[in-house]
């Protein structure tokens, strides 16, 4: 008994100390305001200003619970992720709830997902927003599904599915999406089988059967 109280105490104590998850020569490292170690060590939870830095992201909550024994690191309320692509573009994720498996460093966001994609040199804002989230660390690559929307320099894009990788820097839609392009006097909506939005071009290129409606308002 006197044994089994001695590993708690150190266990807990290197928690605290180090705040360090090590999983398939992968690191993770957490901090709060407060911990809490239940069951036999294997289930951690952080809550208050809760900080989680994986490979080179960096994850912010207000709570955080990490279950060895499944492999799976969970945030719930607050949730945003950051991490730089490249050199030139930066990409947030929000979130009130993500799921993190530390298996396969991929991660997965529920609860009113919004992706923000930042280009810094020109300052372009692009926003989706859907019913939820996948990021695959492992592949360079989100996925956006169900009632996705997309909005940049007052252009609106729908689609079922949006797929963004970071090397190509392309955003692929499918499920019939559609843009609606608004200037002034214009309006333009465009729908195809596939669209795929060059970020760093800013080119847009519409695939298989586009069909394609104009707007013009005369002046009364």
């Amino acid at each position: 008994m006197k044994n089994n109280l001695q590993f708690s105490f150190f266990l807990i104590l290197g928690y605290i100390l180090c705040g360090l998850v090590v999983f398939c020569e992968e690191r993770i490292y957490i901090k709060g305001d407060k911990m809490r170690v239940s069951g036999k060590g294997d289930i951690v939870e952080f809550s208050n200003n809760v900080k989680l830095e994986y490979k080179n992201i960096l994850l912010s909550s207000n709570y955080v619970r990490n279950c060895e024994r499944k492999n799976v690191v969970e945030a719930k309320e607050n949730v945003e992720l950051s991490t730089f692509v490249n050199s030139s573009d930066r990409v947030k994720i929000f979130a009130d709830s993500a799921t993190l498996y530390t298996r396969n460093g991929k991660f997965e966001f529920s609860e009113k997902p919004h992706i923000q994609y930042i280009n810094i040199s020109s300052n372009n804002i692009v926003d989706i927003y859907s019913e939820y989230v996948e990021y695959d660390t492992s592949k360079g690559v989100m996925l956006a599904k169900d009632n996705v929307k997309i909005c940049w320099e007052g252009n609106v894009a729908e689609a079922t599915l949006a797929m963004y990788s970071e090397k190509d820097k392309m955003l692929s839609l499918s499920g019939r999406p559609k843009v609606k392009f608004q200037k002034e006097k214009i309006e333009a909506v465009y729908q195809a089988d596939k669209i795929n939005i060059l970020l760093d071009e800013e080119k847009i290129i519409f695939e298989g059967k586009v069909v394609g409606k104009i707007d013009i308002k005369n002046e009364q």
